[in-house]
């Protein structure tokens, strides 16, 4: 198993922004005698991007009226009742202080003047963390982003939705519970499969992870210490189930024995080097489908599990060895289908987006991936210091900023890795923004994108906790911004079979119930902002949710033409009327090179999913001391290209050998050479279900 963070490592499976109102007062009796008196201040915390309401104070004598007015403000500042002194404040600035002169008058009191200085407070790192507001900053990296690419939650934090009340879990290798910008927001409930105890803080100094993730969610905001996190009141608990994997503790990490979470965190995941078989962790997802749709937690709204979709598009590691393909691909070495536990359904699962609004180098993709967020690039502080992808930027372009384990001999800052001063001076101990080494500007992956997906739902519950898991997802879906990166996300790619091209990328794909679908992306980039209006507004029943149940081809002999568009093609009807919400399929087929297979499936509608893509990493049965791999052997695999459409009619699946030439890998630092298959695969069987209402 391994995490999903690109500078991380391989695990075997065996208080807000404030402004202190300080007030002085000075009053004034017009008509009478002269004089002045100071009265206490009253201290009002006001958050910096929220808008801030009160009242403005005045004496209280008697039950007389009075009149307020402002003798000057900063254009931040209303006064929005005369009569009783209510103002609001907005201010997206760190403009030190303000000053405002007020006066009020009664039946008693001809006329008092006072006066309140607005002194503000800040999170130094915000101005630097793009996912949440891109400005075109650097975040310490060597190159800028682009302007606009974010996540959208201005309006969101203005209106004071911050993830109050929500609990999310972060399920990882273990979580730094008294860090100084988690520790306001640690609730009870976290579990230590190691120590027996409640603190999940990792034994390992170097272990950083779950820290990191847990600061995307849910950094304390406003409270003058690193950055914000993306609910900044949201509750955070933690298990380190990655360094004690069992059934039992999979099961108590993830909803069972304790209900305050209503959101998991799973940025973690597993390289796989050949199809998993139907029987795959069935007490595992079982168990996930029972936490998401039993009716008895939160009055059956159900629980959310997001997932990483994985940071393997160019390499894979398995068994301590790197894997990759000795050319370079616009297809993913690893499809996020290649996990059973991304396939599932009920895993929401995240690809990731770096700041120029790209598919990030690394991100793994496919059709089960439901929406993507911001994961970044490597965060260098100098070009052409890493090489990424065979491209030298994206190793300098900017990375998520958020917690580290504390201390500057723990965590990203204790590694060798990223000790260059010149390369990474954010996490030396001299920048004077990280002296403590207390915070990272180099988390990046799935791993990254995965609980800004966490943080974003716990935004949506705040705005509206009585929606259930799956209007949660539909809103998610319809606000999404649809990305138009520079790597092909509204592009089709190809490649030659045979002497013809066949796409093994669509794009964005328009289905039959005006939805649009990519691999790369799902539907797109969260919106915070659009998705909270809608939280907000929402009054649509999406039905009952059921499925269909599995229907069967039965036995084929279905031949795949060797490098050949042909392909082998099976059909069958569904009469069911359900309105699609995801679609999986289990195939069994024999082939010898099961990476050179592009598996489409076509809905009744003629829209069609590529739900495996070739030159992949199932490399098993050309790996030394690896069980031999035949095929796929009652494989599952997920597609969310069809939501809205009719389950009805005929659905159809077409596998295409897109290769006939020796194919090279690179196995740590040796080269395999894979042959050909010398016979041609065969389709023996698959089966469909659709899930929906």
């Amino acid at each position: 198993m391994q995490r999903l963070n690109n500078i991380y490592y391989q695990i075997k499976k065996n208080t807000k922004l404030s402004i202190v109102l300080v007030i002085t007062f000075l009053i004034n009796a017009c008509g009478g005698s002269s004089g002045s008196s100071s009265t206490p201040a009253d201290d009002f915390s006001v958050s910096i991007g929220q808008t801030f309401h009160s009242t403005l104070p005045g004496a209280i004598a008697g039950n007389q009226p009075y009149i307020f007015s402002v003798i000057n403000a900063p254009a931040e500042f209303t006064l929005l009742d005369a009569s009783n002194g209510r103002f609001s404040y907005f201010s997206t600035e760190n403009s030190g202080e303000q000053v405002i002169n007020y006066r009020y008058s009664d039946s008693q009191t001809q006329l008092v003047d006072k006066t309140i200085t607005l002194k503000m407070k800040d999170d130094p790192l915000f101005s630097q963390q793009w996912h949440l507001q891109n400005t075109g900053q650097k975040a310490f990296a060597f190159y800028a982003g682009t302007a606009g690419e974010d996540i959208n939650l201005t309006q969101t934090i203005k209106e004071g939705i911050d993830g109050s009340g929500i609990t999310v879990a972060v399920v990882d290798g273990g979580l730094e519970i008294a860090h100084e910008d988690l520790q306001p927001n640690i609730v009870s409930g976290s579990r230590d499969f190691v120590g027996g105890d409640s603190d999940p803080t990792p034994a390992s100094i170097s272990d950083f992870h779950g820290t990191a993730v847990a600061g995307i969610i849910a950094s304390k905001g406003w409270n003058d210490l690193g950055g914000r996190g993306v609910a900044p009141n949201a509750n955070l608990i933690g298990f380190n189930y990655l360094s004690a994997q069992s059934l039992a503790n999979f099961t108590a990490s993830h909803g069972g024995g304790e209900n305050t979470a209503r959101i998991y965190n799973m940025s973690y995941g597993v390289n796989y080097i050949e199809p998993q078989g139907g029987g795959h962790n069935d007490s595992e997802l079982a168990h996930i489908e029972d936490q998401v749709i039993n009716s008895n937690l939160f009055d059956g709204l159900g629980r959310f599990y997001i997932k990483a979709s994985g940071n393997g598009f160019d390499r894979i590691y398995f068994n301590e060895t790197n894997y990759q393909r000795s050319a370079s691909s616009e297809l993913p070495f690893q499809n996020s289908n290649q996990s059973p536990f991304n396939a599932y359904g009920y895993t929401t699962v995240v690809s990731a987006i770096n700041a120029a609004g790209d598919i990030a180098s690394y991100s793994t993709w496919g059709s089960n991936v439901f929406i993507s967020a911001p994961g970044g690039e490597y965060g260098s502080a100098t070009s052409n210091t890493l090489l990424v992808n065979n491209n030298e930027a994206e190793g300098s372009e900017p990375a998520i900023i958020t917690t580290d384990r504390s201390g500057c001999n723990s965590g990203i800052s204790r590694s060798s890795s990223f000790s260059s001063v010149t390369r990474y001076p954010f996490l030396s101990g001299i920048h004077a923004l990280n002296p403590q080494c207390n915070y990272s500007n180099v988390m990046n992956g799935t791993s990254a994108a995965t609980p800004i997906i966490s943080g974003a739902i716990a935004l949506i519950l705040d705005a509206n906790p009585a929606l259930d898991w799956r209007e949660v997802r539909h809103i998610l879906l319809t606000t999404a911004e649809k990305v138009q990166d520079g790597q092909g996300g509204d592009a089709d790619d190809e490649l030659t079979v045979g002497s013809s091209s066949f796409v093994v990328h669509d794009g964005w794909v328009p289905n039959d119930a005006s939805y649009s679908y990519n691999n790369k992306f799902g539907f797109g980039r969260v919106n915070v902002d659009a998705a909270v209006a809608a939280a907000k507004a929402w009054n649509t029943d999406l039905g009952t949710f059921n499925n269909i149940g599995w229907i069967d081809s039965g036995a084929l002999t279905q031949s795949i033409p060797n490098n050949s568009t042909t392909g082998a093609f099976d059909e069958t009807t569904i009469t069911s009327s359900l309105t699609v919400e995801m679609v999986q399929v289990r195939l069994t087929a024999t082939h010898e090179r099961i990476q050179d297979l592009a598996i489409v499936l076509i809905s009744p509608a003629g829209t069609e999913s590529i739900i495996m893509t070739p030159n992949n990493s199932f490399l098993g049965n050309q790996i030394p001391n690896v069980q031999d791999v035949t095929g796929y052997n009652d494989t599952l695999m997920l597609s969310h290209a069809f939501y809205g459409e009719s389950a009805n009619g005929i659905w159809k699946i077409k596998l295409v050998d897109t290769s006939g030439a020796t194919i090279s890998y690179l196995r740590g630092s040796s080269t395999l050479n894979v042959s050909d298959n010398s016979t041609p695969g065969i389709l023996t069987n698959w089966k469909i279900r659709v899930l929906g209402h």
